[in-house]
């Protein structure tokens, strides 16, 4: 029969050290749920052994225990019993009896002791170190562990290599900065520290899914990455909004098929069911194969709900307005080829940077729209009307010259440019739209 739990066992979350003689370690749940477990675990002060007296000290200096428990609460908790509680009610009686005892013993003999020492007392002065030796100071073996965590965490946010750290200016201002400092080499990072925060993140995202009572909604979908690999990711969202990368997956091999869907929606179900977690709802793109999966799922499973993405739909509609007007799909054509010309031009880029110097104190970037990317379109128009007055300053500059015009077997006038090899000029395709006021009142419009 194992061990019965301390009074403040709820309040902590287990996790087994690396040498088994040792204590687990109990990592605060208050902590947990202001940092993430993967950082708690490691923080100084977010965790103890798990020992009754540590577990209440703790509690007594949380101060995430202190903001996220009423204060009535928090009283009734800190006021738990322990065994350590009842040897220090005997120790105090003992003390007390030998205290009694000492005071008839010292004055008795105080006049004595007053008469003998009537020496002067003697200054003591003490040596203080230099404040250049506090500057800096090795890391504890607590401290290690946090301190790459947040170095895993700085690579990651920033999108840095493993090599960064390896790189020898990145040395110098660590050196600078703190010389005890050691940074971890890049096989360290790739190794030991990875895996020991991906073991650790995974625990708490399964930890935070678990806990939640009413269920989560599952999310997927699939892209292509930078190496050109299919992949098939999936997010869990709690009911609080909170949001939970649960994994990814190579489907590369795989034919974008009905079948395949169903199997996916089925292993997450199958996987969650293991660490008992409660999913209430699925939501999915609105491709061919995703919806009749969603069709289908809905009949083999009637307590689920299997949603289209609303973003998705908003998306969708926007581009059947854009399909219906024929007005907005030439303004958008139109915008998208000046964004082409430029970006396919460095000579006019650099012209165009010139003028928006002159006239705004800055540059600004023409965006580029993209299919998959829902408010890219908005922020290419957004980017052009930014920077109209630079368009047309320039257009005015380098329109090309024309000549004058000729007629053509049918009797009607030809506009024709001048050629010339000194000079370069913009395409007259880009002038016109660039100069017609009403694709500028269509572009702001959209």
């Amino acid at each position: 029969m194992g061990k019965e739990a301390h009074k403040f066992r709820e309040f902590f979350t287990l996790i087994d050290p690396t040498k088994k003689t040792t204590n687990k370690k109990a990592v605060c749940n208050f902590c947990i749920k202001e940092y993430t477990l993967s950082v708690a675990s490691c923080r100084t002060g977010c965790f103890v052994s798990n020992k009754a007296k540590l577990c209440r000290g703790h509690l007594k200096k949380c101060i995430n225990f202190e903001r996220q428990v009423p204060e009535t609460e928090r009283i009734e908790i800190l006021a738990r019993k322990i065994p350590e509680d009842n040897k220090k009610i005997i120790k105090k009686q003992k003390n007390n009896k030998g205290k009694s005892k000492r005071i008839v013993k010292e004055n008795s003999d105080s006049s004595e002791e007053n008469e003998e020492n009537k020496e002067p007392l003697r200054s003591t002065t003490k040596t203080h170190s230099r404040i250049t030796n506090y500057v800096s100071r090795s890391l504890s073996k607590k401290d290690v562990p946090y301190f790459e965590i947040l170095l895993l965490r700085m690579l990651v946010s920033n999108g840095l290599a493993f090599t960064f750290f390896e790189n020898q200016e990145t040395k110098d201002v660590f050196t600078f900065i703190a010389p005890a400092l050691k940074l971890p080499s890049r096989k360290a990072m790739s190794d030991r520290i990875l895996s020991k925060s991906t073991k650790v993140l995974t625990q708490s995202i399964i930890k935070i899914a678990q806990e939640d009572k009413i269920g989560v909604t599952a999310a997927f979908d699939r892209w292509t990455n930078v190496k050109q690999e299919n992949l098939f990711g999936v997010i869990f969202i709690t009911s609080n909004g909170e949001t939970l990368i649960w994994g990814a997956s190579d489907i590369s091999d795989e034919r974008s098929r009905t079948e395949d869907v169903i199997n996916h929606i089925t292993n997450i179900m199958n996987d969650a069911k293991k660490e008992n977690i409660k999913i209430n709802c699925f939501v999915s793109d609105s491709a061919g194969e995703y919806a009749a999966a969603r069709r289908i799922m809905r009949v083999k499973y009637p307590n689920k709900i299997f949603l289209p993405c609303m973003a998705h739909q908003m998306n969708l509609i926007v581009g059947e307005i854009f399909k219906e007007s024929n007005i907005y799909q030439q303004i958008s054509t139109n915008a998208i080829k000046i964004v082409s010309y430029f970006h396919s031009s460095s000579y006019f880029t650099g012209l165009l940077r010139n003028e928006q110097k002159i006239l705004y104190g800055k540059t600004i970037a023409l965006a580029t729209p993209g299919e998959t990317r829902w408010n890219s379109y908005y922020f290419c128009f957004h980017s052009i009307l930014k920077t109209k007055v630079a368009l047309k300053m320039l257009a005015t500059k380098f329109a090309p010259e024309l000549a004058e015009p000729s007629l053509s077997r049918s009797g009607h006038k030809r506009q024709r440019h001048m050629p010339t090899s000194t000079k370069k000029f913009l395409s007259p395709d880009i002038v016109t739209i660039i100069e017609n006021q009403n694709f500028w009142n269509k572009l702001y419009e959209l």
